[in-house]
């Protein structure tokens, strides 16, 4: 175990510090010029006062211009360390969040899951910060430790041999002091990674929704959560202050017991003549220089036991498998995408199917609605067929080339989603302008090309009323603009991007009538050469669909023509209409409108 936890130890080094590794010789000479800077100083001040002692004034003037020059030597080689150190620790900690974020974000979604959005931001900060702060502190006190450990037992066995052997022994009664104490401060790491975590993700939670949390006076409620975080941290600061106050008793209680013995054993040896008072105190800064060497090397080794669990938590990220590597070395879409036929797809969350041998056809671009009950399996499909969840059964892509056909688990994910696009109803606007808004969804096009299409479908009339047209800063998710919009911002990039397969997922639930209108008139304008796939509870959105899918309970109970499943599907009916003698009339004028069309 412990064989593997070096190894881990060291690959990370490997891993971040490698690259950088002139720069970290750097750091370290600059450290090994100060720690030589700074031992010389307890050797002049000793002298220093051996020539007051012996009324040696010349030796005086000298010995104190020495010290003064070695303590501004010390101070500017500290500034320097202090800077490179600080550049080096973010460069190195920059490089550690860069891979923990780029891991969370292609992680498989389904592993993604096990983790809250607070969990997943401790991670990428706090803890890389601790792990990144910790091998910086390691690497550049190694340099300090081990000088001032020889620099220190030299002049201190130089001076004399017999306190030496006295003082040292303080360093094995501290040691197992220390070693006692960090299993417990590695279980009280743990205890506050868990709350950094809950903390974060209540945060975020209360910040994301705070209009619908206000709009049902949850303020107290909130309050008082609130408080209990806040008391929950009490605790755990109690338990680390009453951990750390016992073991930094029992350790100056050792260290005063040991300073008062070395303190009368050089009070004898100055009066038997054998010591005198300026090596003593030369003796007593040397000796504090090697304790606090060894407080380092025990500092570190507590350190280590938060840094065990911060590592443990960034090494689970890592381990998690990417959807890239899933999909790697996959098969890419050649042509336009013309159809795509759904075969005994089976798929579910957890044990219960969510999904159950559906079928379903789209044989040629066009309209093709989905409606159903809440969790019937509708957006579940669109999941799937985003390649965000693996499944049994069969999705097949049918292109406008020879043998085109494509099972999407055989197609790498870059070229599905590519041909593939998926609007919800909460749409993601980034805090930039709106060209950029617009230009993620197909980067190959210019500027001037993207404006082109906005004109060819009447969108650059509602962007000439914005301050500086394209070039406005949106705000971030579209805040200032209204829900209509934002859908029409998502529609406008389906109709630039270069996919053949638009999956809409509810964009008109939270639309009125003309604003509803407009966004039905622009999906119609798409689906004259895509194959759109619309999931909506309006029936006034879906009327004109090519073929109308109805879903119950993971199956297609129903397909056809509004006309048809108004005459044909129970289900239908009840999902727009509720009063049953209402829908009966209903249902009679469309059957008599249906007929006579035929």
């Amino acid at each position: 175990m412990n064989k593997m936890k070096s190894n881990r130890f060291w690959l990370f080094f490997i891993r971040y510090f490698y690259k950088k590794i002139f720069i970290l010789f750097i750091l370290t000479f600059i450290i090994i010029l100060g720690v030589i800077a700074s031992n010389i100083n307890p050797f002049v001040y000793g002298k220093i006062i051996d020539a007051i002692n012996f009324k040696q004034l010349v030796n005086v003037k000298m010995y104190i211009v020495l010290y003064f020059g070695a303590n501004l030597l010390t101070l500017l080689i500290g500034m320097l360390e202090s800077y490179i150190g600080q550049i080096f620790t973010y460069q190195i900690g920059s490089n550690v969040k860069q891979n923990v974020f780029s891991k969370i974000i292609r992680m498989r979604f389904k592993n993604l899951e096990k983790y809250s959005t607070g969990e997943l931001i401790s991670r990428l900060d706090s803890d890389a910060n601790v792990v990144v702060e910790y091998y910086i502190n390691l690497i550049t006190n190694i340099a300090l430790i081990v000088f001032n450990l020889f620099a220190s037992i030299y002049f201190v066995f130089t001076i004399s041999v017999h306190l030496s052997l006295i003082s040292i022994l303080y360093i094995p009664a501290i040691t197992m002091v220390n070693f006692f104490f960090r299993k417990l401060f590695r279980e009280l790491e743990k205890k506050q990674r868990v709350y950094q975590d809950d903390y974060m993700s209540f945060v975020n939670e209360v910040f994301h929704n705070i209009y619908g949390l206000r709009a049902y006076r949850l303020e107290n409620i909130l309050d008082k959560k609130f408080v209990d975080f806040i008391d929950r941290k009490l605790i755990l600061i109690k338990s680390s202050v009453r951990l750390r106050n016992i073991m930094t008793g029992i350790g100056q209680t050792v260290s005063v017991l040991f300073n008062l013995i070395v303190l009368y054993f050089s009070a004898k040896f100055i009066i038997e003549g054998s010591l005198t008072i300026g090596n003593m105190i030369a003796f007593n800064m040397y000796m504090g220089k090697l304790y606090d060497a060894v407080s380092r090397i025990l500092s570190m080794n507590m350190d280590a036991q938060g840094v065990i669990v911060s590592m443990d938590r960034i090494d689970m990220l890592r381990n998690e498998p990417d959807e890239q590597t899933l999909y790697k070395d996959r098969l890419l879409i050649n042509g336009r995408i013309t159809g795509v036929n759904i075969n005994n797809l089976c798929f579910s969350y957890d044990k219960e199917l969510t999904i159950e041998n559906l079928c379903m056809e789209c044989c040629e671009p066009g309209l093709y609605s989905i409606v159903g009950k809440n969790g019937s399996g509708k957006s579940t499909l669109f999941k799937l067929i985003m390649g965000f969840y693996e499944y049994n059964g069969q999705i097949i892509f049918t292109t406008d080339m020879e043998k085109g056909k494509y099972n999407i688990a055989e197609i790498g994910l870059e070229s599905l989603r590519k041909k593939v696009m998926l609007i919800s109803k909460d749409v993601f606007i980034l805090s930039d302008t709106l060209l950029y808004n617009l230009k993620i969804a197909n980067p190959l096009l210019t500027d001037n090309e993207i404006i082109d299409m906005c004109n060819e479908i009447g969108y650059s009339t509602f962007v000439e009323t914005l301050p500086e047209q394209y070039e406005t800063i949106l705000s971030e998710n579209g805040r200032d603009f209204s829900s209509g919009q934002k859908q029409k911002l998502n529609a406008v990039r389906a109709y630039i991007s270069c996919a053949d397969v638009i999956l809409l997922d509810e964009v008109t639930s939270d639309l009125d009538g003309i604003a509803e209108m407009e966004i039905v008139n622009l999906i119609k304008v798409l689906s004259k050469t895509k194959i759109v796939l619309f999931i909506s509870h309006k029936i006034t959105s879906v009327m004109d669909s090519k073929c109308i899918y109805v879903f119950d309970e993971g199956k297609v109970s129903n397909c056809g023509s509004h006309f048809e499943m108004m005459e044909q599907s129970e289900l239908y009916r009840e999902l727009f209409w509720l009063d049953k003698s209402e829908r009966k009339s209903c249902i009679g004028e469309e059957e008599a409108s249906w007929k006579s069309s035929k």
